[in-house]
């Protein structure tokens, strides 16, 4: 699944993997956050957006809350990053701004290296 993920795969494929592992409960934290970006990226110009975001949310905030609290240990310095991670997951913000607020909290948590571009894309969604 991560292979079709990070190769190039046609962008449905990419989606529909960055979703399995959305949803799966015990993934390691990169790839969590790498099929979580992918997710929320795509979401934000999918002409389905109002329909899915609050879903896409969910699984995200719900994957990121069980990371923090029961694979914090994984995590780059646990102590740092796992309350700030718990904070944007209880977050009152809703849909993408929401996810991409969490997303950036867990940014610094892991170890996979983010261009600045999308970071910039997910620092726009999480003001909007």
């Amino acid at each position: 699944m991560n292979a079709v993920m990070r190769n190039g795969e046609e962008g449905e494929k990419r989606f529909l993997a960055a979703l399995f592992i959305t949803a799966s409960e015990v993934v390691n934290p990169e790839d969590r956050f790498y099929a979580d970006v992918l997710l929320v990226i795509a979401a934000h110009s999918h002409i389905w957006r109002r329909e899915i975001e609050d879903e896409i949310e969910e699984l995200v905030s719900k994957g990121w809350s069980r990371a923090a609290s029961e694979q914090s240990f994984a995590l780059r310095t646990p102590k740092i990053h796992a309350p700030a991670i718990l904070t944007a997951c209880h977050d009152p913000a809703h849909g993408l701004k929401k996810a991409a607020k969490i997303l950036l909290a867990v940014n610094n948590a892991v170890r996979l290296f983010v261009p600045e571009q999308i970071l910039a894309q997910l620092r726009n969604l999480a003001q909007e």
